[in-house]
C-alpha cells in the first residue's frame, strides 16, 4: 500500500477513566458520554499553506511481507512442543493484525490442536483467544465446544465473540443459565447478549422475569431490557409501565429500563411515554430519552430545543444541537451559534461544522453570517474561535476586520484562529494593521515581555507571515527579514513562514543580501542544526527569487533523504531545468517476529 509522507503533528491524548454510578448507567444503556481527554493540539486545525506550495514528494512507500513466514509457523505448529506452539499461536494473531494474509492454513491446524484431546488446556486457551482476536468465525463451531468444557477465563471473550458472529453454538446453554438464573450476572448478561442477537424468541418469558424483578442487578437488568425489546415488541409498554412504578436505589434506573424495553418501539404509545420521561429530574434519563427519539424521527428532539438547549448535561446539548442541524430550519440558527461557545470542545466543534454545511445553502446563508458575526463580535473566546473558524470556511469578508482586533485577544485559540482566518481571507486592506501586530510581538520578544512559553505567538506570526507572501505584501519585507536568521528565540513555525514568504515577495526582485541569509539558513547542520522545514522553504525561496548564485549551496545539500535536501534538488530544477531524482518506491516490512526465516 504507498503513502506519501505529508507534514505531520503528532497528537497525544489520554483518557481519564470515571467510575461513578451515574457513568456506569449512562454508558449501559448507550447514552454517548462526553470523553474526558488530556487537551489536544489546539492549533493543529488551522493549515499553513506554505507546506503545499509547492508539495515535494518525500518518496512513496508500501507494506511488505517476508516470505516464508506462514510455512515456517506451520511446520513449528507442526513440532510436538507446546511451548513452542504456544508461541505461534501468539505470534499468528500479531501477524494477522499487521495484516499478514493467507493465514488459513495456520488457524486450521490451531483448530486441529484445539479439537486434540491430548492438547494442553494452556496452549488450548491460548488458541482460542487467538482465534477470536483473528474474528474467525468460520471455526466458532470448535471455539464454542470447547467453552463448553473448559469454563476458563476465555469465557467471556468466547461468548462475546459468538454472540457477535450470531453463532447458535452455545444457544442451548444460554437458555438454561437464563431460565434457571442462578449463574451470576456476567453469565446471565452474557446469555441474554448471545439471545438477543440470535432473536431467540423462546427466551422472552425468563429475559422479561430478570427485567422486572427489583431484585437483580441495575447493569443485568438494563441489558436484559434492551434484549428483550428487540425480541418482541408486543407488550413493551405496559411492561414499561410497570416498571416505572418500581421504587430504586437508583433513582434513574426505573425510567432507564422503560426506555431499554423501548429501543426498538416506535409507536405513538411509545414516543408518548417517551415525552414524559423527558420532564424527569435526571439528565441521564432525558438523554436516553431524547437520543431514542432521535433515532424515531429528529423531528422530535427538534421540537424540544428551546427547552433543553441551555441543559447542563452535554449529552443533552448535543443530541439537540444535531437535531436542530438536522432540520435545516432558519430559526435554530440563532440557537445553534449559541452552542458556538458550548464548553465541550467536540460539541462546539460539531456545530462549527454543521453551521459551516449549513451556510452552503442559499436559503440558510445570510443567517448563518449574521448569528456567527454575533457571536464573534462577542468577548467569550470559545464562541470567537469557532465563530472565525465558520465564518472563514464561508469565505465571509466581511468578518475581518473584527479578526484583526482578535489578532491582540488574550486567549491563544483566538489569537491563532483570528490569524489563519486572516490568512485565508486574503483581505489586501488589512495587511498594514496585520504587520503592525506581528512588529508588536517581535517587540515583545525583544524587551522579554514574551517568550515561547506563550506558544501561540509562534504559530500566529505563522499564519501572518504565510498571509504577507502568499498577498505579495511588500510592506512586511522588514518584520519578515528579522526571522529569517537563525534566533532561536523568536519561534520555529513563524521563522519558517518568515522564509517562505520572503521568497514569494521578492520573487521578481532578487536581492544577493537576502539571497545570502537564506543561503545561511541550508548550510546550518551544525551540531544544533537549522530546523529541517526552515532549510527546506529557504531552499524554496532560493529558487523564487532565481538565485543561482546559490547554486553551489543547493548542490551541496541536494539529496532525496529529508524535505530539505529534496526541496535543493527542487530548485536546482527551477533554476536550471535538470529534473529532480525521481525517487524509487520503498518497502517497509510488517515487523519482526518470534520466528522468521532466515535470509539467504
Amino acid at each position: 500500500m504507498a503513502s506519501d509522507t505529508p507534514r505531520l503533528k503528532i497528537r497525544l491524548q489520554a483518557r481519564i477513566a470515571t467510575c461513578t454510578l451515574f457513568m456506569i448507567l449512562c454508558s449501559a444503556v448507550g447514552v454517548a458520554q462526553e470523553r474526558k481527554f488530556w487537551p489536544r493540539d489546539p492549533y493543529d486545525v488551522y493549515e499553513l499553506d506554505m507546506y503545499e506550495r509547492p508539495r515535494i514528494s518525500l518518496g512513496t512507500s508500501y507494506l511488505v511481507h517476508q516470505e516464508g513466514l506462514k510455512e515456517l509457523w506451520l511446520k513449528a505448529l507442526n513440532r510436538p512442543d507446546p511451548g513452542l506452539q504456544r508461541m505461534v499461536v501468539d505470534t499468528v494473531a500479531i501477524a494477522h493484525e499487521r495484516g499478514v494474509p493467507d493465514l488459513e492454513e495456520t488457524t486450521d491446524r490451531m483448530v486441529e490442536l484445539l479439537q486434540n484431546p491430548d492438547t494442553r488446556d494452556d496452549l488450548c486457551r491460548a488458541i482460542v483467544q487467538a482465534l477470536v482476536n483473528m474474528d474467525a468465525k468460520q471455526h466458532a463451531g470448535p471455539i464454542g465446544e470447547f467453552s463448553k468444557q473448559d469454563g476458563s477465563s476465555v469465557t467471556t471473550l468466547v461468548e462475546s465473540a459468538l454472540a457477535r458472529w450470531k453463532s447458535d453454538v452455545l444457544v442451548d446453554v444460554w437458555l438454561q443459565r437464563v431460565r434457571e438464573g442462578t449463574a451470576g450476572s456476567v453469565p446471565t448478561i452474557l446469555a441474554i447478549e448471545g439471545l438477543g442477537e440470535l432473536q431467540v424468541s423462546e427466551s422472552a418469558e425468563a429475559i422479561e422475569g430478570i427485567v422486572t424483578n427489583p431484585g437483580q442487578p441495575a447493569k443485568l437488568r438494563m441489558v436484559a431490557a434492551r434484549t428483550l425489546g428487540g425480541i418482541r415488541n408486543e407488550g413493551t409498554i405496559e411492561i414499561a409501565r410497570k416498571i416505572l412504578m418500581q421504587s430504586s436505589p437508583f433513582p434513574e434506573l426505573p425510567a432507564i429500563l422503560a426506555i431499554e424495553l423501548l429501543s426498538f418501539n416506535d409507536s405513538d404509545a411509545a414516543i408518548e411515554l417517551l415525552t414524559q420521561m423527558l420532564n424527569a429530574e435526571r439528565t441521564a434519563v432525558q438523554a436516553r430519552a431524547l437520543e431514542r427519539m432521535y433515532e424515531i424521527d429528529y423531528q422530535l428532539v427538534n421540537e424540544q430545543a428551546e427547552k433543553f438547549v441551555g441543559s447542563s448535561d452535554s449529552n443533552v446539548r448535543r443530541l439537540i444541537a444535531q437535531a436542530m442541524l438536522d432540520s435545516q430550519s432558519v430559526d435554530r440558527i440563532e440557537l445553534l451559534a449559541n452552542l458556538l461557545d458550548d464548553g465541550v470542545p467536540s460539541l462546539r466543534r460539531l456545530v462549527s461544522a454543521g453551521l459551516i454545511e449549513l451556510g452552503q445553502k442559499e436559503t440558510l446563508r445570510d443567517e448563518v453570517y449574521a448569528q456567527s458575526m454575533r457571536i464573534l463580535n462577542a468577548d467569550s473566546w470559545r464562541g470567537c474561535e469557532q465563530a472565525c473558524v465558520v465564518l472563514t470556511r464561508l469565505d465571509y469578508k466581511p468578518s475581518g476586520g473584527r479578526m484583526v482586533e482578535l489578532l491582540k485577544h488574550p486567549r491563544g485559540e483566538v489569537k491563532v484562529a483570528s490569524a489563519w482566518g486572516l490568512s485565508q481571507l486574503r483581505l489586501a486592506e488589512h495587511l498594514p494593521d496585520m504587520v503592525e501586530h506581528a512588529n508588536d510581538v517581535y517587540q515583545g520578544f525583544k524587551a522579554g515581555e514574551l517568550t515561547l512559553a506563550q506558544r501561540e505567538y509562534d504559530e500566529q506570526l505563522a499564519h501572518l507571515f504565510s498571509a504577507f507572501g502568499d498577498q505579495n505584501h511588500q510592506g512586511a519585507s522588514e518584520i519578515l527579514l528579522k526571522y529569517v536568521p537563525r534566533d532561536d528565540t523568536l519561534g520555529s513555525e513563524c521563522r519558517t513562514a518568515a522564509c517562505w514568504a520572503i521568497g514569494m515577495i521578492n520573487a521578481e526582485n532578487p536581492d544577493a543580501n537576502i539571497l545570502k541569509l537564506l543561503s545561511a539558513r541550508i548550510r546550518d547542520v551544525s551540531l544544533l542544526p537549522e530546523r529541517e522545514e526552515t532549510r527546506q522553504m529557504s531552499a524554496v525561496s532560493v529558487a523564487r527569487m532565481k538565485g543561482e548564485s546559490e547554486l553551489p549551496t543547493l548542490r551541496e545539500f541536494a539529496n532525496p533523504i529529508g524535505s530539505a535536501g529534496r526541496a535543493c534538488q527542487w530548485a536546482i530544477e527551477q533554476l536550471t531545468g535538470e529534473p529532480m531524482e525521481e525517487l524509487a518506491e520503498t518497502s517497509y516490512t510488517s515487523g519482526s517476529y518470534f520466528l522468521m526465516p532466515i535470509k539467504e
